[in-house]
């Protein structure tokens, strides 16, 4: 049976939800499943008991601030399982989805990489359009192959990777800042790797309530991405146009009465921080 090394970053303003999270692997009492902690710059007194408190948990602490690519990299470097499970501190996992990778895993033709679908752990208007907004990107890197769906991009709060071919690829791009989920999985898919979607594999995600921080998370986000357009054009076709398309659309649905104003309102606090990138 394949074992897996389930790495998560955390910073201590993440303490609650980090609990929610090592409860929710703790919770499937999987056997051969370790979990790595990569704290970064001050970290509160109570996360040094983490390790104590759940099984199989080791820490790393890094008393600089790291970005998510230098974390989880140093999770990713003491790993002792055969796959490496990205998942982020915000993130719950359900019942299932250790037993939905490995009975993907120990297929014949089993992938390099697995991704899943990220939902919105609340109810809120921000987490219901965050979650939309998401399944919408990546639905545009999807494709058909043998009658399975595969992806050119990864999505770094629920990915698993096989650890040799984490290691052949180099890792996580350490010169992003953001988006170096997307770019590993641009190297895995021009290297012939297979980067297999589970619409099934899900996770949810506390997404931020305030919408000063949706829109900071996504410039924060844009800057990565900018990047990648310019690299990869190849993958990344008519960024600027797509983004503008969206709002578009939006705009007509509205009218349409088949979305809420507030949804108009969201597209645009979401693209135009793409948009200001992409032009700058």
């Amino acid at each position: 049976m394949p074992k897996f090394s389930v790495v998560i970053p955390a910073h201590d303003h993440y303490a609650e939800k980090l609990r929610n999270c090592l409860e929710s692997i703790e919770a499937r009492g999987e056997r051969g499943v370790e979990i790595i902690l990569v704290l970064s710059g001050p970290v509160l007194s109570s996360f040094k008991k983490i390790p104590r408190k759940y099984n199989n948990c080791r820490m790393i602490h890094a008393k600089k601030t790291l970005t998510p690519s230098k974390a989880r990299n140093a999770g990713a470097r003491i790993a002792k399982g055969d796959w490496i499970v990205f998942i982020d501190s915000d993130c719950i996992i359900p019942k299932d989805y250790f037993i939905k990778l490995r009975k993907n895993i120990l297929r014949k033709t089993a992938p390099d990489c697995i991704i899943g679908k990220i939902l919105s752990l609340d109810d809120t208007c921000l987490g219901c359009f965050e979650e939309f907004e998401h399944a919408q990107s990546l639905k545009k890197y999807l494709y058909a192959k043998d009658e399975r769906t595969f992806a050119k991009i990864c999505v770094g709060a629920n990915m698993a990777i096989r650890k040799d071919v984490f290691r052949r690829i180099g890792g996580f791009n350490e010169k992003l800042e953001s988006a170096e989920d997307r770019e590993l999985g641009v190297r895995l898919f021009l290297n012939n790797y297979n980067i297999e979607y589970l619409d099934g594999l899900t996770v949810q995600h506390k997404y931020h309530t305030s919408f000063m921080m949706t829109v900071k998370r996504h410039l924060w986000h844009a800057k990565g991405n900018k990047v990648l357009y310019v690299k990869y054009p190849q993958i990344f076709r008519r960024p600027l146009i797509n983004r503008l398309q969206f709002i578009t659309n939006t705009f007509v649905d509205v009218l349409k009465r088949k979305e809420s104003p507030y949804y108009l309102a969201f597209a645009l606090a979401v693209s135009i921080p793409y948009i200001i990138k992409l032009c700058s």
